[in-house]
């Protein structure tokens, strides 16, 4: 049973964090969280299903910062602030979760426009209520002065229904969102959201 113990983004009501749901359980999720992130030993790292609490000291994606510095040394890591990028207030939607960008400032500068697609047409994809989650998109400088981009999704899962019902098909809950959300986020990284005119897209 899940408990009120998150809100609906920056000023939102109040929502269930689908995640811990005590302090004793918090304590044992994130270092196996914290764990899983080092040995992956990524310069640039995109996060699904974070609480979506702003970017504040206090934040989730803060504290997650907070915890790898202190077992890989102060300033390792590092995360994109989608809103004060943005200049928008829950740039990354107004849902109890969201997705973030992770970095190595050692290994890459974050360059460019932070992009946000949190649109209705790639939120609802076409449905009666929101259902993937924004996606971000942040460009990145290595030390040789290589360039790319990395787009963060978080697509409509398939193990809940959205208006229309599942249609039989072996494609599950809401294939017409997910296909519908993966056009828009076509068309939108064609735009150049970034700025930087680059087309290395991960």
């Amino acid at each position: 049973v899940g408990n009120d113990n998150c809100d609906f983004g920056v000023g939102g009501l109040p929502a269930d964090c689908r995640g811990a749901d005590s302090q004793a359980e918090f304590d044992r999720q994130w270092p196996k969280t914290v764990a899983a992130i080092l040995g992956l030993d990524a310069d640039v790292i995109g996060i699904n299903e974070i609480e979506n609490d702003g970017y504040g000291p206090d934040s989730a994606i803060a504290h997650l910062v907070d915890r790898l510095n202190d077992e890989a040394g102060d300033g390792t890591y590092a995360f994109i602030d989608v809103d004060a990028e943005t200049g928008q207030l829950n740039a990354a939607g107004t849902d109890a979760i969201k997705v973030g960008i992770l970095y190595r400032p050692a290994a890459v500068t974050p360059v460019g426009t932070t992009g946000a697609l949190n649109t209705p047409e790639f939120v609802n994809g076409g449905d009666a209520a929101p259902r993937s989650r924004p996606s971000i998109a942040q460009a990145f400088e290595t030390v040789d002065g290589a360039r790319f981009i990395v787009d963060v999704n978080h697509f409509k899962s398939k193990g809940s229904a959205c208006t229309a019902p599942d249609a039989g098909d072996g494609q599950g809950n809401c294939n017409a969102v997910r296909t519908n959300a993966a056009i828009e986020l076509r068309d939108w990284l064609v735009t150049d959201p970034t700025g930087t005119g680059d087309d290395d897209i991960l």
